[in-house]
Formats: C-alpha cells, sequence, structure tokens
C-alpha cells in the first residue's frame, strides 16, 4: 500500500464474509486444527460435526473480515464487532457457530487476529489482524478484493432502530420473521437482482482517495418497523452497493462494461407519490414540488433545505416545531419553522392531511417497489444497473433506454408517469451535464 491507499476508517464485521485465497485459508485450517488437537485431550465427549464445522467456519469468517480490512488499506485496519454472546436462539441473520464465539477467538488469537474487547454498553469491540495473518498477507503477490466473497447471508431484512438518548447510541436491531409467500417474493426478486450485478463488468477509474470494493455488490433490501413485530410496507429500499455510499464527487468515476454512468432518479418522489396516495394526480413534471414556498428571484437557492423540511413533514406524525437539524444554513436567515410549516401547507393544501401523517415509510415503500421492479425489467434487457434509493445508474449508452423503462414501470404501478432527470457523469466531474432532453 502507499500513502495515498491509506484511509483512516474502520469496517463492520460482515458474518458471511469469506476468503478464497488459498494460503488464507491454509493459515486459518491449520491454527483450528491445532487447537482442536490441544481441545480434543480435555473433552469427555467428541464434538459433533456438525458444531466442528460450524466452529470453523467462524473461524474462516473472523480471519476473512480482518484480512479485508488489510486489503481495504484501513488504517488501523478495524473491524467494529458486537461479541456478546447471543440472548435468544440462531436467527435467520445470525452466521454459523456464533455460540462459540469465545472457543473460536481462542484458537485464532492473538496470531490471526486481536480483539480489544469493548467494556460499555452499545459500543463495539475491535477486532484487527494478527502478526501472524500480517505477515502471511504481506508474502502473497496476488492478495486483493478479488479474493473476497459474500455468497450467502439473509437478504430480506427487517429492522427496528432503537435510540440511547443517554448515550447518544442509535442501533438498527434486525427483527426476525416467518417467511410467507409475500417474502419468499422479495426475496426471489433481489437474489435475481444481485445475480445480475456478481455477473455485471463493473469498475471504478479512482486512484486517489480511500480504496473502493467493488466486489461488494451483494444487496439487501431493508424494511423498518417501530417495535419488534416484523411488518413489510415500510421503507424497502436496497442497501450494501459499494457505490451507495460513494461520495458524489468520485461517481463519475465509476464504469459498467467500460463506459462512464448515467445518473438516473425520479424527480422529487416522494410528494408526488404523496399526490397519488390521496388519489390525486402527482404535479407535472416541470411543476417542481420544492418550488412555490418561498417565492422570490433566488428561491432555487434554498432547494436543498426545503426538500428536506418537506419530506421530513411527510415523514412525521405530529406537527413541525423546529427545523430539522442542518438545515438553518439551508434556508434564509431567520425563517422560523411555523411560518415555514404553514407555507409548505398553503403551497400543498390538496394533500394537506398526508402531510405529518406519518405517511414517509409507506411512501418508501411504494418507492422502493418501484424501483425493484425497473431493475428487474432492466435485467430482462441485458441493461447493468446499480440502484440508488429512488433512482439508479447505468452505462452512457444505456441512459435513454433505462430513462423510457422508469417512466413505463412508474406508470404501471402508480397510474401516472414519474418524470426522470438523467445526468451524463463523463470522466471528470468538471464536465458533468445534465440531459434535459430526456425528462
Amino acid at each position: 500500500m502507499n500513502g495515498k491507499d491509506v484511509v483512516r476508517s474502520q469496517t463492520f464485521f460482515n458474518p458471511w464474509l469469506t476468503c478464497e485465497h488459498p494460503e488464507v485459508e491454509a493459515v486459518v485450517a491449520r491454527a483450528v486444527e491445532e487447537w482442536e488437537r490441544e481441545a480434543a485431550r480435555s473433552r469427555i465427549r467428541k464434538r459433533r460435526d456438525k458444531d466442528r464445522e460450524a466452529f470453523r467456519s467462524l473461524a474462516r469468517t473472523l480471519v476473512a473480515n480482518a484480512a479485508h480490512a488489510l486489503a481495504l488499506g484501513l488504517e488501523p485496519p478495524t473491524v467494529a464487532i458486537r461479541l456478546a454472546k447471543p440472548a435468544a436462539a440462531r436467527s435467520r441473520y445470525d452466521g454459523p457457530g456464533f455460540g462459540q464465539m469465545s472457543s473460536v477467538l481462542a484458537a485464532i488469537s492473538p496470531n490471526l487476529v486481536t480483539v480489544r474487547q469493548s467494556r460499555r454498553k452499545g459500543i463495539a469491540s475491535m477486532l484487527e489482524p494478527g502478526d501472524g495473518l500480517k505477515d502471511c498477507i504481506a508474502g502473497l503477490d496476488d492478495f486483493g478484493n478479488a479474493a473476497f466473497r459474500q455468497t450467502s447471508g439473509e437478504v430480506i431484512v427487517v429492522r427496528h432502530i432503537e435510540r440511547n438518548y443517554a448515550m447518544g447510541t442509535r442501533e438498527g436491531v434486525a427483527i426476525d420473521y416467518k417467511d410467507n409467500e409475500e417474502t419468499i417474493r422479495l426475496r426471489s426478486e433481489v437474489n435475481r437482482i444481485n445475480a445480475g450485478l456478481e455477473s455485471a463488468q463493473l469498475g471504478f477509474d479512482d486512484p486517489s482517495g480511500a480504496p473502493v470494493d467493488i466486489r461488494k455488490r451483494r444487496l439487501r433490501r431493508i424494511f423498518n418497523t417501530p417495535n419488534d413485530r416484523p411488518r413489510f410496507d415500510l421503507g424497502g429500499r436496497l442497501a450494501d452497493g459499494w457505490w451507495e455510499n460513494l461520495e458524489r464527487t468520485r461517481r463519475h468515476a465509476i464504469r459498467i462494461e467500460g463506459e462512464p454512468v448515467a445518473d438516473l432518479d425520479f424527480r422529487a418522489t416522494l410528494p408526488r407519490l404523496a399526490y397519488i396516495r390521496a388519489g390525486l394526480p402527482p404535479p407535472a413534471a416541470n411543476d417542481d414540488p420544492y418550488a412555490g414556498i418561498l417565492g422570490g428571484a433566488d428561491e432555487a437557492r434554498w432547494r436543498p433545505g426545503l426538500k428536506i423540511v418537506v419530506n421530513g413533514m411527510l415523514w412525521r406524525s405530529t406537527p413541525l416545531q423546529r427545523l430539522p437539524k442542518g438545515t438553518k444554513e439551508l434556508l434564509p436567515q431567520g425563517r422560523k419553522a411555523a411560518s415555514l410549516r404553514e407555507a409548505i401547507l398553503e403551497r400543498h393544501a390538496p394533500i394537506r392531511d398526508q402531510f405529518e401523517a406519518g405517511i414517509g415509510g409507506s411512501l418508501t415503500r411504494l418507492e422502493s417497489d418501484i424501483l425493484v421492479a425497473i431493475l428487474l425489467r432492466l435485467l430482462d434487457l441485458g441493461i447493468a444497473a446499480l440502484p440508488m434509493h429512488d433512482g439508479l445508474m447505468v452505462r452512457h449508452g444505456a441512459a435513454e433506454r433505462a430513462a423510457s423503462v422508469m417512466r413505463e414501470v412508474s406508470k404501471e404501478l402508480t397510474g401516472y408517469e414519474l418524470p426522470v432527470k438523467v445526468t451524463l457523469l463523463a470522466e471528470t466531474i468538471d464536465i458533468t451535464r445534465e440531459v434535459t432532453s430526456l425528462l
């Protein structure tokens, strides 16, 4: 690694990650076999084959995560991990062997991995590569991101957000559920999308900044629940693709089949879907739902702040009393929440009852259904697409066809054709240009 490849950051433990490099697999196997021989001498009863395989699987996963932190160039190469023994039976989200965590760490630590255990509730422990693993990888000429795979793991996730206001922590807790006809269909759709992404020719042509793992393309569809009861009518956006959290200024370096990409997204999706939900036609393509609220020649300057407030009022279930965090500098100085709230309700008087009614989650479910259907349609057409919340990216040559599919599918699912904004990202960010002819 050279200096410019190093990023001070960390990654999070992936219970389904594997490292397929034979030298790394061999060093794990030797460590586990040696430990098991020693442990067998003190055991009265022989370990079952199922337990032994789960033990070895967890060892491989722990080492794979530590090795992956090295491959990404993280400095220090840390992986956030929760070491608490599961309080309940294994769920669909858990990797095998988690109940044997302490034994596995005894088998492979400190030579292959080291652990800095957290003593604070809500704060994860840190997993790092040990000296033996570092020495092994340092001697490999062909070690890199291509050695890592995730071929299993649940792709339909129900999540509840738990907040600890005293400690200032926010944690997503996965809620287990029983399969039914709907979850089986949802999983089949995401698996089809993931299969297409796995075979897609993706690249990233930007050697500066933090390293990017372009093998991280296995998506999950995440639904939200306000409590510990599973439900699938809220949220449902696709997550975990390497391109989704990429800084906007680096997206021009994404390549699909060797071409730069076009960024396509629906314009002001949630407000338009709110009109449709109310049984009304959405604003026309040339009618921006975030305009006409403040008035004045410079209103466009405040659009980012207005967008946050408008969408926030669709999510919240109580009247707006304070401006959302971070929006004061995005709005005219001295603008108060009460007056802005009234201006928004007046601008969208036909759907006044849709605001502050807590419908954001259901709108996002419809939005995500539209995007999934688009991705599946594009897959049938042989067009590789990278989902981006309420939009997607395709290669330049496929932009016009993809935009047409987005409009077609939105009309099929809502009864109305939603307007699409197309931006061609060129080889350098300086010459990125928006294509208005495709609106």
